[in-house]
């Protein structure tokens, strides 16, 4: 008997689909309270600045990209597990940074939220997630080593970015210059890059370069990701240093080129959509069984 492909999307478990929608809840808790109640965030003004203009990427364009890419998932549709994936990611990570870049607050426990269903969430959805069926969906003529070129070189401007202020500081006694009014004891973020999202997006880059299915699929989601996270810099640093024009932290004259760098993503994003081949079943049985 045919299984239709939104029978076959129900084989992920319920767990996904839970974790996600809880997810979905936190993070509009959290960004919603954010915008609408500025004394919920504490700390120096360009931090606070910073993280009201990363809640307003994440309610503005990562939640509504979650709910259709979800909707879009139970059809068992190739994009709609790419977006899925991408989002996933991309609101875990500012979850942390909601956690660890601001001092403690009155929503901590949503942020909480945030960050345990995005990780678990997304570990769950990789986990069980079968991509071998999804193969047949991309063209040969997709230039993906152009593209996991892409990513290696924004992965490796990022470890060059952050170790040029890290290093020097290394052998310096009192505290960092890239730390002086941000109110954080270390750089949650310079961790948080080059311990586990680098690593990970130069991982996703070599299966994509070898055009490996699983490599295929999470490039496209690792290509979505970096074109969020490219524009919710160039928000956070326009908002952050609007709160504080005279902190070194923000600064407006850097969102230009966050936005060229956001085009640049969006670009290759298209090419590897170009890259796929639109068929009714392009994902059918793309999912693996219940794991009970």
């Amino acid at each position: 008997m045919t299984t239709t492909p939104a029978v076959a999307a129900q084989r992920l478990g319920a767990m996904p689909w839970v974790l996600s929608a809880l997810l979905l809840v936190a993070a509009a808790i959290a960004t919603i309270s954010t915008l609408a109640i500025p004394e919920v965030l504490r700390g120096p003004a360009v931090m606070v600045g910073s993280m009201r203009g990363t809640a307003l990427v994440i309610l503005m364009i990562a939640l509504p990209i979650l709910v259709l890419a979800m909707k879009a998932a139970r059809q068992a549709r190739l994009l709609g597990f790419v977006g899925w994936i991408a989002s996933l990611v991309f609101i875990t990570y500012q979850a942390w940074m909601f956690l660890f870049a601001i001092p403690f607050n009155g929503f901590f426990l949503v942020y909480v939220t945030m960050l345990g269903c995005g990780f678990w969430g997304l570990v769950v959805l990789l986990l069980r997630l079968r991509t071998e069926p999804f193969a047949p969906s991309f063209a040969r003529s997709m230039p993906t080593r152009l593209l996991a070129g892409w990513m290696i070189a924004s992965c490796l401007a990022f470890y060059a970015l952050w170790l040029k202020n890290v290093v020097p500081a290394l052998f310096e006694s009192g505290q960092p210059v890239f730390l002086e009014g941000s109110g954080m004891v270390t750089a949650t973020n310079y961790i948080l890059d080059m311990a586990l999202f680098l690593p990970f997006t130069l991982f996703v880059a070599v299966g994509l370069w070898r055009r490996t299915s699983w490599g295929l699929v999470m490039g496209g989601a690792m290509l979505l990701m970096l074109v969020l996270e490219s524009l919710a810099i160039a928000v956070d640093q326009w908002v952050g240093s609007t709160a504080d024009p005279a902190s070194p932290l923000a600064s407006a004259a850097v969102t230009p080129m966050f936005l060229v760098i956001t085009a640049i993503g969006a670009v290759a994003f298209g090419t590897w959509f170009r890259g796929t081949i639109h068929t009714a079943g392009e994902a059918a049985r793309a999912v693996a069984p219940d794991a009970g």
